[in-house]
């Protein structure tokens, strides 16, 4: 298994690949919308060539919240320009959300880590699974491992622990 931390790095570098390319009379702290989707273009092509490789790969990318003002509604996306976004989520057959939970005892409290992969109005998230393959929405402390060897129904691997769903943003 690879994994690629951060997909947003990679976007960062193929920036850099194509300010390095242009025109020296161009604005430096300027990027236009034309030079924006060669670097989609680019990420995506990152994204692909990880994606061939004979293993699964997994990418971590960081968030970024956009809000609505008029609904008082936000999503929280890849922070990646909008011609990476496709191109990174359209071919994933898991997409999820990290997260700290805390744990409320009597006395005291504790953190568990979450995954959260089922659906969500506010966090893109899916996961693609054989019929019986199907994964909880929310997985108690995920082991990518065994979340990919369940995906992919291998022998002796059982299906992740289900957690609660509580999510605040």
């Amino acid at each position: 298994m690879g994994g690629i931390d951060t997909v947003t790095a990679t976007q960062e570098l193929a920036k850099r690949k194509v300010v390095k390319e242009r025109d020296l009379t161009a604005d430096p702290h300027q990027i236009t919308q034309q030079e924006w989707g060669k670097v989609g273009m680019l990420n995506a092509e990152m994204v692909w060539r990880f994606r061939s490789l004979a293993m699964p790969a997994i990418f971590v990318a960081h968030e970024k919240v956009r809000a609505d003002e008029l609904t008082a509604s936000k999503e929280c996306l890849p922070e990646l320009s909008p011609a990476s976004i496709p191109a990174l989520l359209r071919p994933m057959t898991l997409v999820g959300r990290l997260f700290l939970a805390e744990i409320l005892e009597e006395s005291s409290s504790t953190w568990e880590r979450r995954l959260w992969c089922g659906p969500n109005s506010t966090f893109v998230t899916k996961t693609r699974a054989m019929p019986g393959r199907e994964l909880p929405e929310v997985i108690r402390n995920p082991n990518l491992g065994q979340i990919v060897g369940y995906l992919l129904n291998l022998p002796n691997v059982p299906r992740p622990e289900a957690a609660a769903m509580e999510l605040t943003v």
